[in-house]
């Protein structure tokens, strides 16, 4: 099922319309395996009629008396772009004709047989009610789309549009009215960001779509607030469907409300933007800033405690992160998060939180999380050497695990003599994955990375990365290409493993 496209340019498989026993059709000539529609028309000359892709269902009572005719016949068929021939045999052809056959087989037309007991509106009804299935599954497909753009959006622009780019297949770029660039994603985000400039040089700034040499482009103006306003590019090298316009225009609604400036938040971006200058200029009164914006952070001693969370997938910790900014929303507390790896972030919380409380914010999406929790400190003496401490140790974890700071610092995979090892051979393995997700856009090293926590399960993989157990195997044998390394030894992939660890050490 091609699920992107609208429900009336999906193709259906003739396979499936002969499979159905129920219809007890019989092929006689194989031509295309697909159709488009199917149309009962006795016409001899129904040209006019005839939709492109379609299967046409006639019982041959205007050949009854002139059989030869059928050859001019599947001529018109073929010129009018139909694909194949429905038979009806019992009314005035106890069998298909063999003018027919010859004439099918001459024009590449597919040819089966439709027994008297099968009426014609069986074959049509069949075919209407699997476009009704096709539309629902599509439905169901953009709402469960919408829905993952929702929770990527409550993680900022960033994640929203490396959302949208996955969905679409598309490179994305938000851009203000000066040109400066806001985020951007995807293997073609520089010719995106190209476009959206051209755009702005040539004040073609309304929404539009066009091409931009071999790809294709859709151009999104966001509300303007004031003389200020930004523009949201798509660039694919193929054509837009109306699938994908409803995505991008639920993407658009997202950015649109993620790009505002509210006055309820000037204050704290000026705050933000004065930490950012004092920081630049050295000026101790950023030490004054920082305590301010720290104090919502830390309890009534100052003390915080530094936790580093790993997804499943991005998609995981992005669910997990919505659910626990919407925790802390209700409390009236803010989220103190950085990014510290692939599908990691590092949060802080209060000293006084236990581990066990820690846990609890995350409600039943803390089975697809590693965990590490660190020892209340106070806030200005959390450094990077304790967040490294974190990150690997929760990388290390079991999903659904938690651990507290007494299983925290054994960190001996990001000693010197181990790192040079483990150096040496991710230049001859995981590097090249590194450098192939980054050329072609791929996700090989994420999917190596939960194949190897999966013990060498496909199914598990999928379950895991919630793509499909045959892609998985397709991926899977090519980043065994790429490695020159037997996955089916487990010896390898335990050292694969130790290897994408030392990569957040």
């Amino acid at each position: 099922m091609e699920v992107s496209l609208p429900v009336s340019q999906q193709r259906l498989s003739l396979s499936w319309l002969l499979s159905d026993e129920r219809l007890g059709l019989r092929l006689i000539v194989t031509g295309q395996p697909w159709f488009w529609s199917i149309q009962s028309i006795e016409l001899p000359d129904p040209g006019e009629y005839i939709d492109e892709g379609a299967i046409i269902l006639l019982t041959g009572l205007g050949f009854a008396d002139e059989p030869e005719l059928f050859s001019g016949y599947a001529e018109i068929l073929a010129n009018k772009g139909a694909v194949g021939i429905g038979f009806g045999t019992g009314l005035r052809f106890d069998h298909v004709p063999p003018e027919l056959i010859r004439a099918a087989q001459s024009k590449g037309l597919t040819l089966f047989e439709v027994p008297l007991p099968t009426p014609f509106i069986s074959l049509t009804k069949k075919v209407q009610d699997e476009r009704v299935r096709l539309a629902r599954l599509q439905q169901e497909s953009l709402l469960a789309a919408q829905e993952e753009l929702n929770v990527a959006g409550g993680l900022g622009v960033r994640k929203l549009i490396q959302q949208a780019s996955s969905q679409l297949q598309a490179s994305l770029c938000i851009v203000d009215s000066d040109g400066r660039l806001i985020s951007s994603h995807g293997i073609m985000a520089p010719q995106a960001l190209k476009v959206a400039k051209c755009c702005l040089a040539t004040k073609k700034t309304t929404s539009s779509a066009g091409n931009y040499e071999d790809s294709n482009y859709l151009i999104h103006r966001l509300d303007a607030h004031g003389d200020r306003f930004h523009l949201l590019v798509i660039l694919a090298a193929r054509q837009f469907n109306s699938y994908d316009r409803s995505i991008v225009k639920h993407c658009a609604g997202l950015a649109d409300i993620l790009v505002q400036r509210p006055a309820s938040l000037r204050k704290a971006r000026s705050e933000l933007h004065t930490l950012a200058l004092a920081t630049l200029l050295g000026e101790n009164s950023s030490s004054e800033i920082l305590a301010r914006v720290f104090e919502s952070a830390a309890d009534t001693t100052g003390r915080v405690r530094a936790a580093v969370v790993c997804g499943a997938s991005e998609h995981f910790l992005n669910r997990a992160l919505t659910h626990f900014d919407a925790e802390l929303a209700a409390a009236n507390r803010y989220l103190f998060s950085l990014e510290v790896g692939s599908a990691s972030t590092l949060l802080l919380f209060r000293g006084t939180r236990t581990p066990a409380e820690i846990r609890e914010f995350f409600g039943p999406n803390a089975k697809s999380l590693r965990i590490a929790v660190g020892a209340p400190m106070h806030w200005s003496t959390l450094n990077l050497k304790i967040v490294e401490d974190l990150t690997v140790a929760a990388r290390t974890l079991e999903l659904g695990t938690l651990i507290g700071p007494q299983y925290v610092g054994t960190n001996w995979i990001a000693q010197a003599p181990v790192r040079k090892a483990l150096d040496a051979r991710s230049r001859q393995t995981i590097d090249r994955l590194i450098e192939h997700d980054t050329v072609h856009d791929t996700e090989l090293v994420a999917t190596l990375e939960a194949y190897l926590r999966a013990a060498g399960s496909l199914s598990a993989t999928a379950s895991a990365t919630r793509v499909h157990r045959h892609t998985i195997r397709s991926r899977i044998e090519l980043i065994a290409e790429i490695c020159e390394v037997d996955l089916r030894d487990p010896f390898t992939r335990a050292e694969l493993l130790l290897i994408i660890l030392s990569r957040s050490a």
